[in-house]
């Protein structure tokens, strides 16, 4: 029987702010992890691989490589060895999340080490998994959703307060996501807001999402546009009050994500379901049915809240679809590059000078468009191309610079991922997992 009461501990928003400051760390000992999504399909039809076969994959992974199982009641949600994990989304997408490293190579050499052992061993199962934005094959309408119970409580949350995309969201794509230190508050505040900043761009160069149910879907990247759709008070950036202000603080982004409706809290290890809409300034204002808000609530709700660039003891820059790996090392490496020095970031912002109206209307062009518009005068090739060079002449290792020569050749013949794709005609499913995994 759940404890509906507790002692009360109010949760204020200096412990919030303490909780960012203890991220900062010296930069000798930053680091830049990922989180790697990608879609699993049966090899034989490009259906979607069914939970049986995924949850023995993960099974016969951690006994060989003595891995611990995750299991949410009764059901296997993944598995874990230290700081590395490999985890399923709501629509059967595998996730591994790796600890994170100080070099490129390394992160190139564990992620497709551990890619290489799961892939050999679903091949058992006629699994494959492909480095791709969205489901090209099914749909939503016919993809069981694991049964999380984190992930049927937000299903359920979605139905009654969310967009039209969520069901595609959570069951159809699958992303990269990006993760860099800071140093402190103003380090933070600076990367966060830069790349808020750079995120229509990003969006739209790596953008590969353009076929959805077995047809071109008219989008260059349908996942961003399902985010888009998605539940606008916890996606996209929702934090305005951090573009308008050039001395932001911890605080202004705890004020945004404290805003946002909760979808639950733990206790006894028991999820305990918000049942009206309440944002989690009212929970640490009044508590709700008995209990009061502490810092793990907050950890839990900031996770439930899915801005384009979350903070959290680090910055996650999520925006991206799934890729090769050669673009997942060159999409690190351009980050880490326009991260280099307080003064390229500064000069990144001048450059990108226009407000959140027009950032909006930029995220929108590039999911429809990729790079291809030019919206009140910012040609998005142009503006791409310019960001990459600063990224690269930013870099001070030759490695990482050479991680960025591809992109920029496609950039100067005005071509994306998705953009390459299509002009080879790959119109469907079959042409499309046939180029993945040539």
């Amino acid at each position: 029987m759940l404890n509906t009461k507790e002692k009360i501990i109010s949760l204020t928003k200096e412990d919030l702010i303490e909780y960012y400051k203890k991220g900062c760390k010296k930069e000798c000992d930053f680091k830049i992890g990922i989180e790697w999504e990608k879609i699993s399909l049966n090899k034989n039809t490009y259906k979607n691989a069914n939970y049986e076969d995924i949850k023995k994959i993960i099974e016969q992974f951690a006994l060989l490589n003595d891995w611990k199982i995750l299991k949410d009641n009764d059901v296997i949600i993944g598995a874990l060895n230290g700081k590395n994990s490999i985890s399923l989304e709501p629509g059967g997408q595998f996730e591994i999340s790796l600890e994170a490293e100080k070099d490129l190579k390394e992160i190139s050499e564990k992620n497709e080490e551990i890619w290489g052992k799961l892939g050999s061993i679903a091949q058992k199962y006629d699994v494959i998994f492909a480095p791709i934005g969205l489901t090209p094959y099914s749909t939503y309408e016919n993809t069981e959703i694991v049964k999380k119970d984190r992930y049927l409580i937000m299903q359920n949350f979605f139905e009654n307060f969310g967009g039209k995309l969520y069901s595609v969201m959570m069951k159809e794509t699958a992303g990269i996501q990006v993760n860099f230190d800071y140093k402190n508050e103003d380090d933070a505040m600076l990367k966060l807001k830069t790349s808020i900043m750079v995120s229509p761009f990003s969006t739209g160069f790596f953008a590969n999402s353009y076929i959805r149910n077995n047809k071109i879907n008219g989008y260059k990247s349908y996942r961003a546009n399902a985010w888009l759709d998605t539940d606008k008070k916890r996606c996209g950036i929702f934090y305005k009050n951090i573009l308008k202000n050039n001395d932001a603080k911890f605080i202004d982004y705890i004020d945004s994500i404290i805003k946002v409706p909760m979808l639950f809290i733990e206790r006894n290890n028991e999820k305990i379901i918000i049942k009206e809409e309440m944002t989690f300034e009212d929970f640490m204002q009044n508590g709700y049915k008995g209990h009061s808000a502490n810092l793990n609530d907050y950890i839990l709700h900031s996770s439930l809240t899915f801005p384009d660039v979350r903070l959290k003891n680090y910055i996650e820059i999520r925006n991206h679809d799934s890729q090769k790996i050669d673009m997942v090392l060159a999409l690190c490496a351009f980050y880490k590059g326009i991260f280099s020095k307080r003064e390229t970031m500064e000069s990144v912002l001048s450059y990108l000078d226009f407000g959140y109206d027009t950032l909006k209307e930029l995220i929108i062009n590039s999911a429809k468009f990729g790079l291809a518009y030019n919206y009140k005068g910012i040609d998005a090739f142009k503006v791409t191309k310019k960001l990459f060079k600063i990224a690269f002449d930013s870099l001070n290792n030759q490695e990482d610079k050479i991680l960025l020569l591809e992109s920029l050749k496609m950039l100067e013949n005005k071509t994306t991922i998705a953009d390459i794709a299509l002009e080879k005609n790959i119109s469907d499913t079959n042409k499309l997992i046939d180029y993945l995994l040539k």
